[in-house]
């Protein structure tokens, strides 16, 4: 049995009698509202997902660009803190000063210290300064005491770089870059160059840090060297005390969150410096980071709720319009389940009219519409799963741009960093070693000699490093010229087999017609000596190395190593050794990433070779099976 319940405005609803255990069953009005509120929840939810995906990924950028950051102070200030210590060294063997000649030796010093805001001191065994350049020639200079055990302190201690110094003679603060001089391998005096802490704002400057980032130099001892906000008035000020408890820790370099020594909450990351044991420290106050993505976030909040419950009352304004002609569908089924004429008389809405003339119909129509509509549904579903598995492939392939792009851009940044330091460093090389040529000239001790015969050698090594590291940064000065391959592999494969030991078999594979490559010979000799000489390492136990050409034509590039669509020669060198495993071959060539041991390689040699085929035109591929060997191909142009 049924009844009737109505509302005030509503017409009578059939509804079955609840006493009877039947559900209460709702309205099309409440469910028109839950579906208008189903609709804009989910979207609501997606947009808050979104943004707090978004904001962890901006707080892991900052995280990182801090980290970089720190990194490339610590690099910055090793290079001016090498500088002294190279200038230290130098002077250390000045004849004068081994003879006692202060006077010249006070003259050859100023001439020498080219390192703006320094100056430069000699103590002898006891600690009395006998030259001091921040003092005019002949002038009185400071004395000081020390300790026995100071003094033996410092006889034992070798070159380092000082703390932060405050003394009463010497106005400010300073650091020192400490050498000692030696006769027969005995301490007789002590060299150091002086550096005021204000000389390091520069390097602030250069990075270019933003407003609320704060850049801060620490010695061993936790004390502020440089900071980049207030800088005077933090000079020999300690750290904060969990600043320098965080700091403390053996690791290189690290991230973590404190109170900077204003009290404000601050994020930090930081790089220790492996020459001085200094710390760089870049802090951004924590509220900063990822304020606009958390901004965001609660806006999306807002507007969310706003809009459900927008939502909500639209749904009911659209249920009043639709109740009615529904209820007067109700009368048209009822009628029809009792055998009664149904009536056509309109109901008010248009689809409410298709239904009640779909009453008449015969069975037999219904079941074909349902036959229809399940081959509808499988078609949907069909297309539904290409759809899924085309975005699943875009997905995967937008992941990859997304990581070559990342590491094209670091690749970039450490290539102009790298092209940067080589280019200053070229230039201090070219005048020491133009100085000590002179100095060769004019200088007939045989003892002398020797000296300058060690500091041409050092600098000539660096020099050849700055040639790597131009080479990386594709800024070598190249004289392309056609060349021929096989004539050059030819020409020193005698070179190769007297460098490289017996054990080790050097083969190669140059067919005819190989096409003349537009490189630069002498470059191209030196990279090839230089892979061999990898593959060489690669087989301790000994092996073969194959040196093959041929022609190729590219299309385009998967990896940003990889060179781009074109035509050609193939220089391949293969070996049969150990092998690189997949973690390792992923950072062969980021700059000055090796696995040998400390002093057996600087972790150029293959950032130098993509550097110079790129600078060329061309590109580096790298194949390598762990336990089966390596094979590196360079791609040349082709020579028109």
């Amino acid at each position: 049995m049924a009844e009737t319940v109505s509302n005030s405005d509503e017409k009578p609803i059939p509804r079955h009698d609840a006493s009877k255990g039947a559900p209460t069953p709702g309205t099309i009005r409440r469910q028109l509202i839950v579906l208008a509120l189903a609709l804009v929840f989910p979207a609501a939810i997606a947009g808050i997902l979104l943004l707090t995906y978004t904001y962890s990924k901006d707080r892991a950028a900052a995280t990182y660009q801090l980290q970089t950051t720190a990194r490339a102070l610590s690099i910055v200030v090793d290079r001016q803190l090498g500088e002294a210590m190279e200038l230290g060294q130098a002077l250390s063997t000045a004849p004068s000063l081994t003879e006692g000649n202060f006077e010249a030796f006070d003259r050859q010093a100023r001439i020498a210290d080219s390192i703006g805001g320094s100056w430069v001191v000699v103590r002898d065994v006891d600690g009395r300064q006998r030259v001091n350049t921040r003092f005019p020639p002949g002038a009185a200079l400071p004395t000081e005491t020390e300790t026995a055990l100071q003094r033996r302190d410092r006889v034992l201690r070798g070159a380092y770089v000082s703390n932060l110094i405050i003394s009463a003679d010497s106005p400010g603060s300073r650091v020192a870059v400490v050498v000692p001089a030696l006769r027969d391998g005995r301490f007789i005096y002590e060299v150091d160059i002086a550096l005021r802490p204000a000389g390091l704002d520069r390097i602030f400057r250069d990075q270019q840090l933003p407003p609320q980032w704060v850049g801060v130099i620490v010695d061993r001892d936790g004390i502020i060297v440089r900071r980049s906000r207030d800088p005077d008035n933090s000079v020999g000020k300690p750290v904060a005390a969990d600043f320098k408890e965080k700091l403390s820790s053996a690791a290189p370099e690290g991230f973590f969150e404190g109170v900077s020594i204003s009290g404000e909450p601050t994020v930090v990351a930081y790089s220790r410096s492996p020459n001085s044991g200094w710390i760089f420290a870049v802090a951004v106050p924590r509220d900063t980071l990822g304020a606009a993505a958390r901004r965001s976030l609660y806006l999306t909040v807002a507007i969310g709720f706003i809009l459900m419950g927008v939502g909500a009352i639209v749904g009911r304004w659209i249920a009043g319009g639709i109740t009615g002609p529904v209820e007067g569908l109700v009368e048209r089924a009822m009628a029809l389940g009792r055998g009664s004429p149904v009536s056509r008389a309109p109901t008010g809405l248009a689809e409410t009219d298709l239904v009640a003339s779909a009453l008449c119909e015969a069975d037999e129509s219904i079941r074909s519409f349902t036959a229809m509509l399940e081959q509808k549904v499988e078609e949907r579903t069909h297309d539904l799963a290409e759809a899924n598995r085309q975005l699943s492939n875009e997905m995967v392939e937008r992941k990859r741009a997304e990581q070559q792009l990342a590491r094209i851009q670091r690749m970039e940044a450490v290539g102009q960093l790298s092209g940067g330091i080589a280019h200053d460093f070229n230039n201090l090389l070219q005048a020491i070693i133009g100085n000590v040529d002179l100095a060769k000239l004019r200088s007939t001790d045989p003892k002398t000699r020797l000296y300058l015969d060690h500091a041409l050698s050092a600098a000539e090594r660096g020099a050849k490093l700055t040639g790597q590291l131009l080479a990386f940064a594709r800024k070598q000065r190249l004289t392309p010229t056609p060349v021929d391959i096989r004539e050059l592999v030819t020409g020193i494969i005698d070179i190769l087999r007297s460098t490289i030991d017996k054990s080790i078999e050097i083969a190669t594979d140059i067919p005819d017609g190989v096409w003349p490559a537009l490189s630069d010979p002498t470059q191209l000799e030196l990279m090839l000596v230089n892979l061999a000489i990898n593959a060489r390492d690669a087989m301790p136990d000994g092996g073969k190395i194959l040196i093959g050409a041929r022609n190729v034509t590219r299309g385009e590039p998967n990896r940003p190593e990889e060179p781009p669509a074109g035509a050609f020669v193939e220089l391949s060198v293969s070996d049969n050794g150990a092998g690189i495993q997949p973690e390792v071959l992923a950072n062969v060539f980021e700059p000055f990433f090796t696995t040998k041991g400390v002093g057996k390689g600087s972790g150029l040699g293959l950032s130098q070779v993509l550097g110079l085929a790129q600078q060329l035109g061309g590109g580096v591929i790298i194949e390598s099976t762990p336990g089966a060997g390596t094979s590196v191909r360079v791609y040349l142009k082709r020579s028109e």
